[in-house]
């Protein structure tokens, strides 16, 4: 939280919760689950939002191809975008 002004606060939106757990947590999730072809609703709402406030750009749409995809641990950032190409890493 920061301090506005006396007690008064906002979130921080640039703590790591959002600088970190979106690019490396919740868009390799995304980034799965976009391969096999499961559909992640709130996940999607969640990265929405959160770009938003981070001014950075993951999804577009429900899709994991926005400007900073290259920052993220997606699969997608390292040209991964099939099932086969994934599983040949394993």
């Amino acid at each position: 939280m920061q301090e506005i002004s006396p007690g008064k606060y906002i979130p921080d939106f640039h703590h790591r919760y959002l600088e970190e757990d979106v690019p490396y947590g919740l868009a390799v999730t995304k980034g799965v689950a976009q391969i096999v072809g499961v559909a992640t609703p709130c996940t999607d709402k969640v990265i929405t939002w959160a770009q938003g406030h981070l001014g950075k750009e993951f999804l577009v749409g429900s899709e994991l191809k926005g400007r900073e995809i290259k920052d993220t641990r997606a699969p997608q950032a390292f040209g991964l975008n099939t099932l086969d190409g994934l599983l040949s890493l394993m």
